[in-house]
């Protein structure tokens, strides 16, 4: 039966939430236990974005590098990056919901953004004037 299209969305997301804030070493159960094979490849292309070696870490590298997953859509793609990716900009999560991609800049222009955007919330409603 195939596995439909939002759980395959809801599966990507998941990986790209774990790979992001989790420790690699934390995220090797996913590869034993109970989850699905494109939570476990999407898991381990994101890993391996954020800097991973998912060919060496106990618990992943049997899984990554066996063939009965290689006729997954992703199953072709190498699992180190080259030269040529180098590090990619990629999205991260926090408790209050963030998260970066390139068209927005660096950290340094969010933080700004995110003062500023602050500041125009607290300025709402909050000043004397809305008080009459």
């Amino acid at each position: 039966m195939a596995v439909p299209e939002r759980l395959r969305l809801l599966d990507r997301y998941a990986a790209s939430l774990l790979a992001s804030s989790q420790p690699v070493e934390e995220l090797a159960v996913s590869f034993s236990g109970n989850a699905s094979e494109e939570l476990r490849a999407c898991l381990v292309h994101e890993l391996m974005f954020r800097g991973a070696d998912v060919t060496e870490t106990p618990g992943i590298a049997g899984w990554a590098t066996s063939p009965h997953w290689r006729h997954h859509p992703l199953g072709w793609l190498p699992l180190t990056l080259s030269d040529v990716a180098g590090q990619p900009d990629l999205p991260s999560y926090s408790a209050r919901g963030g998260s970066h991609s390139m068209p927005f800049g660096s950290s340094a222009n969010r933080e700004m953004r995110a003062d500023a955007g602050a500041a125009c919330a607290v300025g709402r409603g909050n000043d004397d004037r809305s008080r009459h």
